[in-house]
């Protein structure tokens, strides 16, 4: 493979743009999901119940998902079908019945439990090539943009919404905007499988380097002050 070095850090900046996308869809709505849902008439005790066992069902399908991508090697299968079901944020905002929004919301958990496992494993891929942590600092500097820019995304639509609409009208306004960053997301995500969908070749590259580098000179010293021992 050609340029190996490169392509594993186009593969990193391209998981990077794929985890922005994510968090400005989901973390721009988890800072909202418990108000929306009291809006729709839920009581707290309800609302802490919906998010902890989102919160479980997300571990334990990372659990799974985690299994079953190293026993079939299909990780980007499972990327593509976890980030696929972040579907279920903008699809908040075509309903007000508290029921099938709290559905939608463990669905968000579930594909980050499904998710996570497999796309760590392919930047692992990469970061062979690279080194473990420099990928990694990078990748984690692209998601934090995500991470700030999602909430502020929502609350300023929010706001926008909120001067002219009712409470549900506005909150809908603002799921509803999380279309736009989940379109580009699935096309990020066609691009990244296309370009990289072989990415454990990176891996290979990296061993069968590794196989043949030469032994570093301070071992011929090791060698020749350890016939003084004998």
């Amino acid at each position: 493979m050609q340029n190996t070095p490169k392509r594993a850090f186009q593969l990193i900046i391209t998981l990077g743009i794929i985890s922005l996308l994510g968090d400005i869809i989901y973390e721009g709505a988890r800072g909202v999901n418990g108000q929306y849902l009291q809006i729709l008439g839920v009581n707290a005790a309800t609302i802490g119940f919906i998010v902890g066992l989102g919160e479980l069902l997300g571990y334990l399908f990372r659990l799974a998902s985690g299994f079953w991508a190293d026993k079939t090697k299909s990780y980007w299968l499972f990327t593509i079908v976890g980030y696929g079901l972040l579907i279920s944020i903008p699809l908040i905002s075509l309903t007000s019945i508290w029921q099938i929004a709290a559905v939608l919301i463990m669905v968000e958990r579930i594909g980050k439990g499904v998710r996570s496992p497999a796309r760590d494993t392919i930047a692992s891929h990469a970061s062979k090539q690279i080194g473990s942590g420099y990928a990694f600092g990078i990748a984690e500097f692209i998601d934090q943009i995500g991470s700030i820019l999602g909430p502020l995304i929502f609350s300023v639509v929010l706001a926008q919404a909120a001067s002219g609409q009712n409470g549900i009208a506005a909150y809908q306004l603002g799921f509803g905007f999380t279309w736009f960053p989940y379109i580009a997301l699935l096309g990020m995500l066609w691009f990244a499988y296309t370009r990289f969908k072989n990415s454990q070749e990176l891996e290979i590259a990296s061993q069968q380097s590794d196989d043949t580098k030469e032994l570093p000179a301070a071992f011929g010293y090791i060698l020749y002050l350890s016939f003084f021992l004998l």
